[in-house]
């Protein structure tokens, strides 16, 4: 597909974080990643809910002292950055709503004009949100994401998360406080299911001390996984090849929502096999 390099086709997202390990440059990986994350993951579910088919990648074109800068390429039709542009506006909303919620549920939630909701909270305070946030919202459909990116925050470590967003010469953006981490944090799920399947995966990155990483599942999220297989070799294989896409035999662990929380690796497969053996040695 041909890619758009039009300025006004291209989007520009800055997670910038702030506080003493940002500035002195302590702020640790696994933080870092966590909230790339949790961005990453709730963007593409808000970008899918609009359209299933829509091809979003997020390259991270810069990391700069107190911030991450993420640059949206879109390889698709100017409507692909339109929906962009949209699921932004979505997660923007989303979280003025979690914000404004305080952790309680509304006191009312009515409907208006332009097809927006009227939202009461606890403190007698109003605010107006569109109806398809608000659904998103109700359904707690990126609530882990949002969890995860917050995760970090913490008083006098990373004081706040700016999500901002540059586009058509106009910025948007979005801050929350670690004061405002409580809204935002999820009950961890109990493990309800742990079974061996053939999954289709992308591995992201690998410690080769454990065996332990994350890798990006067909359908577009990531999860931590462990190599528990006999060849590691075979695992360290992976990332020597352009980072293809390869079969794996694993024991899949998922959630009461039967949302796959993570992998243990037991065998790495070619993902393109030849489908007759036997002719290759006539």
């Amino acid at each position: 597909m041909k890619r758009l390099d039009s300025p006004l086709e291209r989007s520009r997202i800055h997670l910038i974080c702030d506080g003493p390990d940002v500035e002195q440059g302590t702020i640790s990986a696994t933080d870092m990643i966590s909230i790339l994350n949790g961005f990453a993951s709730a963007y593409r579910k808000l970008v899918r809910t609009k359209d299933p088919q829509a091809h979003i990648i997020l390259n991270v074109v810069a990391l700069k002292k107190g911030s991450v800068d993420i640059v949206i390429e879109p390889l698709a039709s100017v409507l692909v950055v339109e929906i962009a542009k949209w699921a932004f506006r979505q997660l923007q909303e989303i979280i003025k709503m979690k914000k404004h919620a305080k952790g309680e549920s509304y006191k009312k939630a009515t409907p208006v004009a332009g097809g927006n909701i009227s939202l009461e909270n606890c403190d007698d305070v109003t605010i107006i949100v569109g109806n398809e946030a608000y659904e998103t919202h109700v359904n707690g459909k990126i609530n882990r994401d949002l969890d995860e990116l917050t995760k970090p925050l913490s008083e006098g470590k990373i004081n706040s998360v700016e999500v901002k967003v540059i586009s058509d010469n106009e910025a948007e953006s979005e801050k929350i406080d670690a004061s405002e981490r409580q809204y935002f944090e999820q009950e961890d799920l109990e493990i309800t299911s742990s079974k061996e399947e053939l999954l289709i995966v992308k591995f992201n990155s690998l410690t080769k001390s454990t065996n332990n990483g994350r890798l990006y599942l067909e359908d577009g999220p990531q999860v931590p996984y462990h190599y528990a297989g006999d060849t590691p070799e075979d695992l360290y294989k992976g990332f020597g090849t352009n980072n293809e896409w390869v079969s794996v035999k694993c024991i899949v662990k998922r959630d009461g929502s039967s949302v796959i929380r993570s992998l243990d690796i037991l065998e790495i497969l070619p993902y393109q096999f030849n489908l007759f053996p036997d002719l290759d040695d006539e």
